[in-house]
């Protein structure tokens, strides 16, 4: 199950449970992500600020066979939010990203986070009392490379600008196995 933010985030509901993310192979886009709610969270300028709140997803997703030349982010509520701050979710669902390739710049990344990948540009973008549960293993394999580093973390691998962390616990496994070659960087809360 993986949902295009404009299709939730305008109607969004708060405390609904999503099971078994799902993100079709091979990977498309450019430096976007791949989420059980939503793989790309964004807030428009002169536009409501959108949130996530009180999300608790379940399940497994698994990425496998990407090879893309753009970085991709993987997270078990959503892959990348832009402006958009995340509070009171809880992630279930064990997250693994495997047989992938990030090809090209430096700056492609491979970013895998319990709660979400990547948090990036604007200071809204708050994450506050996230958990990512026991059981609930975030897992980069050895059959992954990347041109620039691969951030693995149990709340958010990436964050790109000042954002508050608050109240965030990771309580699962945390295992990030890049290739040789590959910078990999592994944290319970933030990465990189």
């Amino acid at each position: 199950l993986c949902h295009d933010v404009d299709d939730v985030l305008s109607e969004f509901e708060k405390n609904i449970a999503f099971s078994n993310g799902k993100q079709a192979s091979p990977f498309k886009g450019t430096d976007y992500g791949v989420g059980i709610l939503a793989h790309y969270a964004y807030a428009d300028q002169g536009q409501a600020t959108p949130s996530i709140s009180g999300v608790t997803t379940r399940g497994t997703l698994k990425v496998s066979g990407v090879s893309t030349n753009h970085s991709f982010n993987v997270g078990g509520v959503v892959g990348a939010s832009n402006g958009v701050p995340i509070s009171n979710c809880t992630n279930y669902a064990t997250v693994t990203v495997e047989n992938s390739t990030v090809t090209g710049a430096t700056t492609n990344r491979i970013v895998v986070g319990g709660v979400v990948g990547v948090v990036q540009t604007n200071t809204k973008a708050n994450l506050t009392n996230c958990t990512n549960a026991a059981g609930a293993d975030v897992k980069v394999t050895s059959t992954c490379t990347s041109a620039g580093a691969i951030p693995v973390a149990g709340i958010a691998a990436y964050i790109t600008q000042a954002v508050t962390v608050d109240g965030c616990v990771n309580n699962a496994a945390v295992t990030n196995e890049g290739a040789a070659g590959s910078t990999s960087l592994t944290a319970g809360i933030a990465a990189f």
